[in-house]
């Protein structure tokens, strides 16, 4: 959709390496990666440390 639209390059804002690569095999270069950035706090501590660790987010 990406190319079809005439993208070749984007920034992209997330966490997730996997992404980054998933564009890449389809031909986009993404020139920056922006992290999401965020406060842990006591309700989405556990859920970040699972992204983190079975997803490798990086945060």
């Amino acid at each position: 959709m990406l190319r079809q639209l005439g993208f070749l390059q984007v920034r992209l804002m997330t966490n997730n390496p996997r992404k980054v690569e998933a564009l890449a095999r389809h031909g986009i270069t993404v020139v920056e990666r922006i992290p999401h950035v965020f406060p842990a706090n006591r309700h989405n501590l556990p859920y970040l440390r699972t992204k983190a660790t079975k997803g490798g987010h990086l945060f």
